[in-house]
């Protein structure tokens, strides 16, 4: 036997509204413990120049596309999502990286590393063969679990013999994340 339940919201036992529905089949969920948030996106705004031949260098994604509780901070020597205050729990953190190498650089290897306050915590290396390259890319996600107040960035670099950029064209250099419910 079938039935069918019609209804514009449901609630809590103390009338707070989990989900709402507008008629038409488009559903609000109201209930935070059902999103995944906080959640954050930041791309480079331009190229960056990377410090040091093998030296990590924090990249500096200054251009924010979504940060749903003003938790990632795109300022000089920062560029960071910092975990809000009673959001602490289970993230998956993403981060992708290209470098562009001018002239005829040589270049051995290429780190794109995610820092958990301030140490690394999950690390991707492409190593190629002494090659002349101008340009690569790579993308690295993990799960982490973060407490409030704790710290995430990302960090490049390359084993490279020439001037080495990482490189924004059409957001390719970008860093972020979202809380992971049911975890």
């Amino acid at each position: 036997m079938a039935g069918i339940l019609k209804v514009d919201q449901y609630q809590d036992f103390n009338g707070n509204n989990i989900m709402t529905s507008d008629g038409s089949g488009n559903l609000t969920l109201n209930n935070a413990a059902l999103k995944n948030t906080p959640t954050w996106i930041a791309a480079l705004g331009s190229n960056q120049t990377i410090t040091a031949n093998g030296t990590m260098t924090l990249v500096q994604c200054s251009t924010v596309l979504k940060d749903s509780d003003n938790a990632y901070t795109n300022t000089s020597g920062n560029y960071k999502f910092t975990c809000p205050s009673g959001q602490a729990g289970t993230y998956y953190v993403f981060g992708s990286g290209a470098i562009y190498g001018g002239g005829d650089d040589t270049m051995k290897n290429f780190f794109l590393q995610l820092y958990k306050n301030g140490s690394m915590y999950g690390h991707f290396n492409n190593y190629y063969q002494t090659t002349t390259i101008r340009y690569a890319a790579t993308s690295h996600s993990i799960i982490m679990d973060l407490a409030e107040g704790d710290t995430v960035q990302l960090y490049i670099g390359a084993d490279s013999t020439g001037t080495t950029a990482i490189y924004n064209q059409t957001y390719s250099t970008f860093f972020g994340g979202y809380k992971l419910i049911g975890v």
